[in-house]
């Protein structure tokens, strides 16, 4: 009975393993497609990502860095916000200070990346459960196999899109709910032969 029950796995093996790369691949791909990765350069243009720019002149004769008023390093400041950006002073006095240029592109983008892990992580969550049902009322043992196992690897995807998210509250609750979903279809598994 045991080595029926392992040609039987080594069988429909390639079938399952097939079925659950593919559901997932399917899933990504079509939410892809859907709601698409988010892109640096629709936030931040051609921007680069590092821009903390800190402008200084010099004395065309001596080459030494002269100092800026009190009125110009206002007028940078003002500009730098004005400009979506974040002004940092420093504590070297007629400094002009820093100005991060992207600060408020990227502020943008973050959000807009952790409003699409929340959407990943409720659908990878719900289609893996639907999986999981799938393949509980599934004839087919290949069929069954596969759906499971893609559920399975839905539902542990979901770890990738958690700490995307960003609350703890909305992490802790993704994962005991996939914890949930996993340990209920595990225990309505009473057909299980290991002999």
């Amino acid at each position: 009975m045991y080595m029926r029950n392992f040609k039987d796995f080594i069988t429909l093996a390639p079938y399952a393993v097939g079925i659950a790369i593919l559901l997932n691949l399917f899933v990504y791909q079509g939410m892809e497609v859907i709601y698409p990765s988010i892109d640096y350069e629709d936030y931040c243009g051609g921007r680069g990502s590092d821009m903390m720019i800190e402008p200084a002149r010099f004395d065309p004769v001596s080459g030494q860095e002269l100092t800026f008023s009190t009125e110009e390093i206002k007028e940078f400041e003002n500009s730098c916000v004005a400009d979506g950006g974040r002004y940092e002073a420093t504590k070297t006095p007629g400094a002009l200070g820093y100005c991060d240029e992207l600060y408020t592109c990227n502020q943008e983008r973050e959000a807009a990346e952790r409003d699409r892990a929340l959407i990943m992580l409720i659908v990878l969550i719900g289609i893996g459960t639907i999986s999981l049902v799938m393949a509980k009322k599934s004839k087919a043992k290949g069929v069954e196999l596969g759906l499971a196992y893609g559920g399975l690897f839905m539902l542990l995807s979901t770890f990738g899109q958690l700490w995307r998210v960003g609350s703890e509250y909305i992490q802790v609750a993704a994962i005991l709910l996939a914890l949930g979903v996993l340990m209920y279809f595990a225990s309505k598994r009473t057909d299980l032969n290991l002999d």
